[in-house]
């Protein structure tokens, strides 16, 4: 495994944490079994790049210049609004004990699914927890995503390939990657009825005027029969 150094220096407690990050510094602080607190600055694009290439990785973390720790990127805060690293904690550890972490999944290739059939690429997992030596912490467990040939096709923990000397927490029957079929809009249906109403109506109406129509037929009748009543009377 490469060697990751990172250089910080001591900070002042009676400094303003805004006014380091307004310096473009990331606060921190080192501890762990049999070390007092050690609180640290690292200068925030420094950080940025390192923490990018090694991710969980053991760093050989250099204080002043001089005094050589090997620490893990044990926490990260964000800047809910900027998304900005606002804090790290360095934890310190030993290199003949083993420790729990998590490491990222790299996704290697393409699958078929998705090339050849438009599917969407689903990772369930981001991350997997794993146990080991310090020095035996990889940077990412790569994921060969070529075997996905149809929708639904999906890779599990049990699948991964694992270097030696790492122990997967996992449950190995979950999901690391699943290929979706893709989302088809469908078009809006008519509701059921509209038609119909407007049919009913028109025949509504249609029989309506028919009726009144007869109706005042018959009174035009009526009105011509006592016309021609009287006639007769008279």
């Amino acid at each position: 495994m490469d060697k990751v150094k990172l250089d910080v220096q001591t900070r002042d407690l009676a400094a303003s944490l805004r006014g380091l990050r307004e310096g473009k510094l990331i606060p921190a602080v080192f501890y762990g079994k049999g070390e007092k607190n050690i609180p640290l600055q690292v200068d925030y694009q420094t950080f940025r790049r390192l923490y990018m290439k090694s991710g969980s990785q053991l760093i050989d973390l250099v204080i002043d210049g001089q005094t050589n720790k090997k620490a893990l990127v044990h926490q990260l805060q964000y800047d809910p609004l900027s998304g900005k690293i606002k804090h790290i904690d360095f934890l310190r550890v030993s290199l003949k004990e083993t420790i729990t972490t998590e490491v990222p999944v790299e996704i290697i290739g393409v699958a078929p699914a998705v090339k050849d059939l438009g599917g969407i690429m689903n990772v369930v997992k981001d991350n997997i927890a794993i146990k080991c030596l310090p020095t035996d912490i990889p940077k990412q467990i790569e994921v060969d995503v070529t075997k996905l040939i149809e929708f639904n096709d999906s890779i599990h923990v049990s699948e991964l390939a694992i270097p030696e000397g790492v122990e997967v927490l996992d449950v190995p029957e979950d999901v690391v990657v699943i290929v979706n079929p893709p989302t088809i809009e469908k078009e809006p249906e008519p509701v059921e009825g509209e038609e119909g109403a407007e049919g009913v109506e028109g025949e509504v109406g249609a029989e309506g005027e028919g009726k009144e129509g007869e109706a005042a037929e018959g009174e035009a009748k009526d009105g011509d029969g006592g016309e021609d009543g009287g006639d007769k009377k008279d």
